[in-house]
């Protein structure tokens, strides 16, 4: 059984064997609008399995990785943590953290609802790569492979 534990969370972002294979490529959400989302499966020679989520909406201006847990006892996944940039984040009774901040799994009934204003990541919402490339190193993931970036910069390009 997978047990989601502050001490378990802190584990797995320390594991430096946390890899992502092959290219990662946006996919437009819904048909209207402009966001954009992926799915990474995460491999690893310890820990539970994970996969990463992302999300950007260009009309917002809003960026998100988010790592995740499978929890296939329970037949759901869960957040455990995450880089939210472009959205300010209320943590309850301890006020507003930043539009750039991390969020990450907190005993204590916080769960995945507690953020923090991180100092490595320098990346605004448009700098979809290096804010990956900032996340990834934070989270001694290795991603083998390009992320290509989401349409909006390609046609901005010139």
């Amino acid at each position: 059984m997978t047990i989601i534990s502050e001490a378990n969370v802190r584990a797995i972002i320390a594991d430096t064997s946390k890899v992502i294979e092959g290219d990662i490529v946006w996919r437009r959400k819904g048909r209207r609008g402009r966001q954009q989302t992926f799915r990474a499966e995460v491999k690893s020679d310890v820990g539970p399995e994970t996969y990463i989520d992302g999300y950007i909406n260009p009309r917002s201006r809003k960026l998100s990785f988010t790592l995740v847990i499978k929890q296939p006892e329970r037949n759901e996944s869960r957040r455990i943590y995450g880089l939210d940039i472009g959205r300010e984040h209320e943590n309850k009774g301890e006020g507003m953290v930043g539009p750039t901040h991390k969020t990450h799994w907190r005993d204590g009934g916080r769960r995945d609802k507690w953020a923090y204003a991180p100092t490595d990541i320098t990346a605004s919402w448009s700098d979809v790569v290096l804010a990956w490339t900032q996340f990834c190193t934070e989270a001694n993931l290795q991603h083998i492979g390009t992320m290509r970036a989401p349409y909006f910069q390609e046609e901005m390009l010139p």
